[in-house]
């Protein structure tokens, strides 16, 4: 038996992978630019483990900076830590999501082409057409914002100003 784990380097090229036999035009579109377009690169993993990375250090600041106002700092604090966390980490979980989802379909393809390849003539059509390329889920950037934005509103009123 095979081992239908796929590698980095075929998960990295997937990306760029269109659907063989898809559904409709509309939907192989979609699911290519949403490939295309979610693709992680180095630019956007550095600014997801910044966010995440400098998330964290706020927090452990509030946690650790004892002030005059303790519970409001402590409050505030937290929910701007937060508020700076939320984008690097809402990605690096879509992400992770997409990857898994990928290495699914790779796995799929893959079992797919070993099988048709044992078959001879006409049982290669009981195989069926390859899987399609998945459509990736809608990233809701706008909620994040929209969170974000209520965040630093909540944290920033919570805060003592002197």
């Amino acid at each position: 038996m095979t081992d239908n784990t796929p590698s980095r380097a075929e998960i990295a090229t997937s990306w760029k992978l269109l659907p063989q036999t898809p559904d409709t035009k509309d939907q192989a579109e979609l699911a290519e630019q949403r490939a295309r377009r979610y693709r992680p690169n180095l630019l956007k993993k550095t600014a997801a483990w910044a966010s995440v990375g400098f998330g964290t250090f706020t927090l452990m600041v509030s946690l650790f900076d004892p002030q005059e106002d303790g519970l409001r700092w402590l409050a505030g604090s937290l929910i701007l830590s937060v508020m700076v966390a939320l984008p690097g980490a809402y990605w690096l979980w879509n992400n992770h999501r997409d990857v898994r989802t990928l290495e699914n379909w790779i796995s799929a393809h893959r079992s797919q082409e070993e099988l048709s390849q044992l078959l001879v003539g006409a049982e290669k059509n009981l195989v069926g057409p390859p899987p399609n390329l998945p459509l990736l889920p809608k990233r809701r950037w706008a909620v994040v914002a929209l969170v974000c934005f209520v965040l630093v509103v909540v944290g920033g009123s919570i805060l003592p100003t002197g």
